[in-house]
């Protein structure tokens, strides 16, 4: 399986962000039908007005059940492709989730 996530693009001035922890940082893994993001530096301060809305799951076919978090979502669609595109998510991106497909 891959899965895409896609944040508003923008360009900002990283001078010193690393040395001074003024950068966000998350880990996104998946297994067994799972996606999980751990926030590792959340040292950037625009991010809390960001907001994760779409994620997209290649090759995950069978999916006819999603939760966000422990809460059943039904905001997603199936394609035949195996793509599984799941929508108004409204999360924040400076935090922590997990979504889990059935």
């Amino acid at each position: 399986m891959r899965c895409l996530i896609k944040l508003t693009s923008e360009w900002f001035d990283c001078a010193d962000t690393v040395e001074n922890g003024q950068y966000f940082y998350a880990d996104y893994s998946i297994s067994a039908g799972s996606l999980k993001a751990t926030v590792v530096t959340d040292g950037y301060t625009g991010m809390a007005s960001k907001k994760l809305e779409t994620i997209r799951l290649l090759g995950a076919s069978g999916v006819s059940s999603v939760t966000v978090n422990g809460s059943p979502h039904s905001s997603f669609t199936t394609l035949p492709s195996g793509e599984v595109s799941v929508t108004n998510l409204g999360l924040a991106a400076n935090s922590a989730f997990t979504i889990v497909f059935a």
